[in-house]
């Protein structure tokens, strides 16, 4: 291990040398000038923790549910960097700019002939490339062999792919949702009810490749549904009482109209390419200083 970050939800969370040179890349880095749950401080004041601490906290929870399922000591390694890396194509300002390209399909960059609209799009593109600087390749290949063979393989296990690792990252019970919801509750102060990590491992198994619920027709069964209920119901209350806030999605609506405004005032092609840097070098004041400068009054 390299070193040790003190976490306010899990504790110390310790990281190998390939993690802590990610975590100072300035891709990660980037990650502290967004604010995890965007526009929801203007009714919660506390919820101005970042999405690097959350990719903290993913990578972490990755690597506790990797240890319970018996994973061997180099999946684990994979999948912990697939949650550190798991939002590096996270726009500014959470899904703001998302809602506008659904509504304006025409704005959308492509990607190898493809018109992208989704953060993960942009997040598989940048670990795929994997533009972290030449020590930290140096670091991957002495540990892994080949760079760009692992990195191609974290953007899968990130995208979701590669089962069980992407089930780790994206799933029903995933360390990303675990770790938003253990987080977002301690830094807004609103309780969304039950949501025990060690019950939920507990409730996990693999079988036939895939991760699933434990037991069959026993307590075990039983335990393991209620694990996956409770924590199914705290991502609904997440949603009622911090997303769907009825000042927060006012708010949101005139960010995307002020966003859509300046976006309209540009032809199509300079559009595209400002949109690309929301996704991969924009933080949530760059995006605010961009809709000054280029919205209407």
């Amino acid at each position: 291990m390299c070193g040790t970050i003190r976490d306010p939800v899990h504790g110390a969370i310790q990281v190998d040398e390939l993690e802590w040179h990610l975590l100072h890349s300035r891709p990660v880095q980037r990650l502290k000038g967004i604010k995890q749950l965007g526009l929801v401080e203007a009714v919660y004041p506390g919820a101005i923790h970042s999405r690097l601490e959350h990719s903290l906290g993913t990578m972490y929870m990755a690597g506790r549910m990797a240890e319970h399922l018996g994973l061997s000591g180099e999946e684990k390694r994979k999948v912990r960097l697939a949650g550190l890396l798991h939002d590096l194509g996270h726009s500014a300002l959470s899904h703001a700019v998302e809602g506008v390209l659904r509504r304006n399909p025409d704005i959308q960059p492509t990607f190898s002939g493809k018109r992208v609209s989704r953060h993960e799009e942009f997040t598989r593109q940048i670990i795929a490339n994997h533009p972290f600087g030449e020590q930290t390749l140096q670091v991957a290949e002495r540990d892994f062999g080949n760079a760009d063979e692992l990195f191609l393989e974290v953007a899968d296990i990130a995208s979701g792919k590669r089962p069980p690792l992407g089930q780790i990252i994206v799933g029903d019970l995933d360390a990303d949702r675990i770790d938003f919801l253990l987080r977002d509750s301690h830094h807004s102060g609103v309780s969304l009810g039950l949501v025990d990590t060690d019950q939920i491992l507990e409730s996990l198994c693999i079988s036939n490749g895939r991760i699933v619920l434990a037991g069959e027709g026993d307590y075990r069964a039983e335990m393991s549904h209620t694990a996956a209920e409770s924590m199914l119901i705290a991502r609904s209350h997440h949603y009622n009482a911090l997303i769907y806030h009825p000042t927060v999605q006012s708010i949101r609506a005139m960010l995307l109209a002020a966003l859509e405004r300046a976006l309209g005032r540009m032809e199509a092609g300079e559009a595209r390419r400002s949109i690309i840097l929301f996704f991969q070098e924009y933080t949530d004041p760059d995006l605010l200083d961009f809709i000054r400068q280029r919205g209407d009054s």
